[in-house]
Formats: structure tokens, C-alpha cells, sequence
């Protein structure tokens, strides 16, 4: 019923020329056959920067207004459009699951057989790149017979073609990356399975690896390259990719398994925008510009490491030494960190300096400036799907004023059924029907009372919700230990000054996504403008004028003394030299020979990150995510590269294959191109 008698059906694309010749040759014959001319959609570089152009599906239906926004479409050009909007047989108006209106892509212009940008660019700007729209189709008139046969041609527009859209992507230097990223990851993983099959081999290794094959190895990852000084997305790449072209024809039920089955490892995400993880160490310029923005600590300040953190600065609360953070290096039973400033804290990755400055801080100004560095909000970049980071803080960890299902760490749901799971056991002991929907109200209003604050005064409300709500009596709740038990569950949605120690060097329920880091990055490289992230330059028609333009534009600025910068960049540069401080720093002795010989280490800052995500109870290290932070060059950085594998090593372990690619290929580029190096013609220079 969506088709219309006098609009033609395609019945079969890309037959061969003797199939038309036929065709042709009996059209009398075959009245309302006849055969066209269209064209085919190739991507040319194949799988190369898939993840941004993204791909196209016959996908013209009903849809939302939001969806037609992520389009690229305003509201004002498609609310006043006659009948857009769908119905039902009363004329009244249809929605989706979610009661959103839906409105007719037909009306826009889109026919059924056209497609339409499902991911990447080609999802965002489909408004522009699309020549389906109302105003760039064509239009002709006829005159038909009863029969629907044409008779004769009144009137003609010819269509125009959709506009190009034009990217900040350098793409040489997409491809290194591409490349660098597959490279550094089956590297990884191959260093991986060669040392658990060592391990498996000697019994007697102090690390049991019995449950081996659960333990995860790299198989993912993604890479961020993003201009310093603007915001403009250079490359992105995440592995696995996928070649756009296959999406053109049928899917075969192999590649949708291969593409999207449950047993899949998602090569359509796009993992430096979609996922999220625990930074790790790559966090600690954000706590230590706090720290000197709020006054914690100056730029003179030293810290000594003294082992288990089991006191706090900024409360009472005290823990159990066997649960206390410690850094790294004393973990190791090495000697531990003397007299650090910030510098060569962040040279030497010292947990326990950042403990240190995030206790005297507290979570909300730590939050404060983690979130105006970027690191807990979206990058803006045209690209759909984007998710944002979490930064830890009561709000974070546990909202009582959102839904269960709009909370931002998974532990309110967690804590959720640990509460179904005992109110359960409570009724079953007493031999009570259970009322699925009574429990849940139960729970959920319990997790309610969670304010941040102390639960020991939440038993009176304890008790009248089991009444209200289980019908137990308070006399019979007084006489038990359910309220104990209740708020102690409640009480793990507290936020506790261990959990702001531990967000001080990224770990604890901070996560943050690879594109908000490299945003993050790229303002301590230019001292504090915090940019917008883009990867559209321009849009243009088809007669070369430029459409639209997308300059850079501001996140924050943060305004610090030069001091603070210089501390910072001092200490990212320590992390990559054998600085003469009694150690290299926690990157260098990673690099190559060659690499450091060659003096590529020298022109270049950066961080680690290593954050733990074992499933196994013995932490295995292989079960990490490998971060690295690149800046470059060092003296005056142009770009940042962010190289983020999960269950990859430690940070500039499992990172470095790539951070040495990448840097040689940007270097001996920019190298090549200084004019001192450029050859004259004709006595000129060029």
C-alpha cells in the first residue's frame, strides 16, 4: 500500500547488457518492463576510515523527529510539510514505544527504494549528502490514460546533486594509523598467549593460570589523532573495522554474523567514540591541575610515598590495610617514592601523590575541573552514538532523584537485586506469598533513601516501606535484623572519601571514552583551551560554494599561570626520558632501541595509563587496558594521539607499537616538509 501505481518498482539491479538488449529489443511486448541507468555507491578506500564515513541501508520508514535531527535536519524544515506527520485510521497521531511522534520520510522527498546514512557521516550528514530531499529532487508532471499509461510530459525540474562534505581527516596519516593500531594489537596478543603458554607449562609459577581460558586477551581497540590547537579530528581508528562497500548489496547471512552476530566482536562500533573504560594514569594531569588550580598543592609541594592509603585527610573514615590503595611501585616491593613534586609524581606515575592531592581535594572540585577539561560530557563530534564519560562523585556512583534505569554507573542495579534477593529470602522464610511487583516497588523505594548521606537514621523509613509495601509489621522489623542488613546494602551507594583517592588516579567507577581523552589531552598540550571535537570542515554544492563551514569552537578555557603548564609538561616529558632523577620514566625503558637512539623519544611527550579490569581473583596483569597519551612535537605540540587497547598489557606496553609508528611517520613527514629540507627549481624555493 505504500507504493503508487505510477511510480516504478525496481525489480532487479545490475543485469547484464544482453539482458538489457533483450529487454529493449521487446518492450512492445512488455508493457510497463523497461530499463534504466542508476548508479552505484563505492567506497573506494574500502574499510579505510569506515568507523567515520560510516554506511547506507534502504532504510525509508516512519521515524522521529529526533532521528531525522541526527540527520542533520531542523525541526523547522520538516514541521510545516503537509501531512508529514502519520496517522492512524481516526486521524490521530501515531507514535513510537516511547510516545515520540513519528513522521513520513516520504514526504521529505526519500522514495522507498533510496538509501539513507545509517552510521558514521554518512548518518549525520545525510541531510546534505542525500539528493532525495524536496529541494534537490527533480519533479515532472504527466498527463496518463485510466490505465496509468503516459500520455505526454507537462512539466520538468531536473534534480541537483547532494552536496559534498568535506573532512578534517589527513588521510596518509588514517591509513598509519589503521595500520599501526591491527599491528600493535595482534603484537599484543601474541605476547599474551606466549606467556600464558609459558605459564601453563611451569606449575610452580607463582601466578595460577588453571582458569586460563577464561582470561580475556586483546582482540580490540582504537586510536585517536586530534589537532592541538582547534579540535579537528586528524584520524580515528577502531579495531575490528569493515568495508562500507558490503552494505551495497544484500547482506549475506554470513557477514550479518560476522558484522552483528552474538558471537561477533562488533565491527561496526566505533570504539573511540561508543565505549567507555577506567583511565587509569592518563588521569593524573587532570588531579594535579586541580590540585594546583584549588590550592592542594603548588608546584613546590612534595609528597612522600608512606605505602597502604588508609587514612584520609578529608574525614574520619579509616580502612583495613589489606584493602588500602598503594602505588604501584611499592606493590612491587621496590623502594618507594621520596619528596615528588608534581613533575616528577607524574614522571614516575606515583599513586600515592595523587591519593594524596585528591583526598585534600574531595570529589566535587576534583569532578569540578575533571568535567571542565571534557573528560565526563560528549565531544560534540559529528558523529553518531556518541556516549559520555563518568567522573566519579556521589551523582555519579548513585542518583536518588533518576530512575534505576538512568543511572550512570551499574551499581545502583547491582545493589537492586541484592535487595530483591534478600526481601525474597525474608518472605520466603516466613512462608509469605511473594508479589514480584511488591518487591520491586519495595527495592526500588529503598534504594530511594540513598541520599549520600549516612544510612544508620534511615530505619524508621526501613521499616515503614517493608510494611507499606510487604506487610511485615514494624513491631516484627524491630524484633530482626533486616534493617541492619538493608542499610548496609544501601550504604555501598554511599560515596566514600576511598572511592575519591582512587578516582584521583583513574580508576574506581571513572570511565572515560578515547575521543573525550584526546579532547582532554589536547588542552594540556595548548595550556588550557578545551575544544569542541569535529571531523566535518565544510560542506559544499555542487557549484563549489561552500555551504556551510564548521570552525573550531570552545568547550571551556581554563586560565592558569604558565607555572602550572610548565610543571605539567615537564613532568609528561619525564615519562618518556631517562631523565637524570635516580629513574627513567614509567614509559622509556618500553621504546625500542632504535626508537631512542634515533632521538624520536626526545621530541615527543606522553602518559601511560594502566587500568586493571581482571575478572580473575589473582588480577592477572595480561587482563589491563593499555593507554597512552602522545604529544607532539614536544616543545610546541601539534597533535595529540590517544592509543587505547583493552586487555592489552600495561600502558606503554601494550600501546607502544603504535606510538613508535605513528610518531616516526608525523615526525619524518613534518621533517620532509620543513623548508630547509625542500629542494629548490629553478632557483626557487616552493
Amino acid at each position: 500500500n505504500k507504493w503508487q501505481a505510477y511510480e516504478p518498482i525496481t525489480i532487479a539491479y545490475n543485469v547484464p547488457l544482453e539482458v538489457v538488449a533483450k529487454l529493449e529489443m521487446r518492450a512492445d511486448e512488455m508493457e510497463g518492463i523497461s530499463t534504466i541507468q542508476s548508479t552505484t555507491r563505492v567506497y573506494p578506500w574500502g574499510g579505510t576510515a569506515s568507523h567515520i564515513i560510516g554506511y547506507l541501508s534502504r532504510q525509508v520508514s516512519e521515524t522521529t523527529a529526533a532521528n531525522l535531527e541526527r540527520m542533520g535536519y531542523s525541526y523547522e524544515e520538516f514541521r510545516d510539510i503537509e501531512n508529514i506527520a502519520v496517522t492512524d485510521g481516526n486521524g490521530d497521531p501515531k507514535t513510537d514505544e516511547n510516545g515520540n511522534p513519528l513522521y513520513q520520510m516520504t514526504k521529505l522527498g526519500y522514495s522507498y527504494n533510496d538509501y539513507i546514512g545509517v552510521a558514521g557521516v554518512e548518518r549525520t550528514m545525510e541531510r546534505y549528502l542525500t539528493a532525495s530531499s524536496l529541494s534537490k529532487r527533480g519533479r515532472q508532471t504527466l498527463e496518463v490514460n485510466k490505465h496509468n499509461a503516459i500520455m505526454r510530459e507537462l512539466s520538468k525540474t531536473y534534480a541537483s546533486d547532494g552536496d559534498d562534505v568535506m573532512l578534517t581527516i589527513d588521510l596518509p596519516l588514517q591509513i598509519v594509523v589503521e595500520n599501526a593500531l591491527q599491528d600493535a594489537i595482534e603484537k599484543v596478543r601474541a605476547y599474551e598467549e606466549e606467556q600464558l603458554n609459558q605459564d601453563l607449562a611451569k606449575p610452580e609459577d607463582q601466578r595460577d593460570y588453571k582458569n586460563h581460558a577464561k582470561i580475556k586477551l586483546a582482540e580490540t581497540g582504537s586510536i585517536v589523532v586530534l589537532e592541538a590547537n582547534t579540535g579537528k579530528l586528524l584520524a580515528l581508528a577502531s579495531y575490528p573495522s569493515y568495508d562500507p562497500n558490503r552494505f551495497m548489496q544484500s547482506i549475506s547471512t554470513e557477514d550479518y554474523e560476522e558484522l552483528f552476530g552474538e558471537t561477533s566482536n562488533m565491527p561496526t562500533l566505533n570504539r573511540a567514540i561508543s565505549t567507555r573504560m577506567a583511565p587509569g594514569s592518563i588521569f593524573k594531569m587532570a588531579t594535579g591541575l586541580a590540585g594546583l588550580m584549588e590550592g592542594a598543592i603548588t608546584t613546590a609541594s612534595t609528597i612522600t610515598d608512606n605505602g597502604p592509603y588508609m587514612r584520609f585527610e578529608s574525614s574520619d573514615e579509616i580502612i583495613a590495610e589489606d584493602d588500602a590503595p598503594r602505588c604501584w611501585i611499592s606493590n612491587r616491593k621496590r623502594h618507594m617514592h621520596e619528596n615528588l613534586n608534581l613533575s616528577t609524581a607524574l614522571g614516575q606515575s606515583c599513586n600515592y601523590f595523587f591519593f594524596t592531592v585528591a583526598d585534600r581535594l574531595g570529589m566535587t572540585r576534583l569532578k569540578n575541573w575533571t568535567d571542565r577539561l571534557g573528560l565526563g560530557n560528549v565531544t560534540g563530534v559529528e558523529l553518531p552514538a556518541e556516549i559520555a564519560g563518568i567522573t566519579g562523585g556521589q551523582s555519579s556512583l548513585y542518583n536518588n532523584t533518576a530512575s534505576l534505569d538512568d543511572q550512570r554507573s551499574s551499581l545502583p542495579y547491582y545493589i537492586y537485586r541484592q535487595l530483591k534477593a534478600y526481601l525474597t529470602e525474608i518472605l520466603e522464610k516466613r512462608g509469605t506469598d511473594i508479589d514480584d511487583a511488591a518487591l520491586d516497588r519495595c527495592a526500588r523505594q529503598l534504594l530511594a533513601l540513598q541520599d549520600g548521606t549516612d544510612s544508620s537514621d534511615m530505619g524508621n523509613e526501613v521499616r515503614r516501606i517493608l510494611r507499606d509495601e510487604l506487610n511485615l509489621p514494624i513491631t516484627l522489623t524491630r524484633s530482626q535484623n533486616w534493617v541492619l542488613q538493608i542499610t548496609s546494602l544501601l550504604s555501598e551507594l554511599k560515596w566514600k572519601a576511598a572511592m575519591t583517592i582512587r578516582s584521583g588516579m583513574g580508576q574506581g567507577i571513572t570511565a572515560v571514552t578515547p575521543v573525550a581523552v584526546a579532547r582532554y589531552a589536547a588542552a594540556i598540550a595548548n595550556r588550557g583551551t578545551v575544544y569542541d571535537v569535529h571531523v566535518v570542515d565544510r560542506v559544499i554544492d555542487g557549484d563549489g560554494k561552500a555551504v556551510r563551514i564548521f570552525e573550531p569552537t570552545v568547550y571551556d578555557k581554563i586560565d592558569a599561570p604558565e607555572e602550572y603548564w610548565d610543571a605539567i609538561a615537564k613532568g609528561l616529558e619525564r615519562v618518556v626520558s631517562d631523565e637524570d632523577t635516580g629513574m627513567a620514566g614509567t614509559a622509556y625503558s618500553n621504546f625500542t632501541d632504535a626508537f631512542i637512539s634515533e632521538g624520536y623519544n626526545v621530541r615527543i611527550s606522553g602518559k601511560s595509563g594502566t587500568a586493571q579490569i581482571s575478572t580473575q581473583a589473582n588480577n592477572i596483569d595480561i587482563e589491563n587496558t593499555s593507554w597512552f597519551i602522545t604529544m607532539m612535537p614536544r616543545e610546541a605540540p601539534e597533535i595529540v594521539v590517544i592509543t587505547c587497547i583493552p586487555y592489552g598489557l600495561s600502558g606503554s606496553t601494550g600501546s607502544r607499537p603504535a606510538v613508535e609508528a605513528i610518531t616516526r611517520f608525523y615526525l619524518d613527514r613534518k621533517d620532509a616538509s620543513a623548508r630547509e629540507n625542500l629542494v629548490q627549481v629553478n632557483g626557487l624555493m616552493p
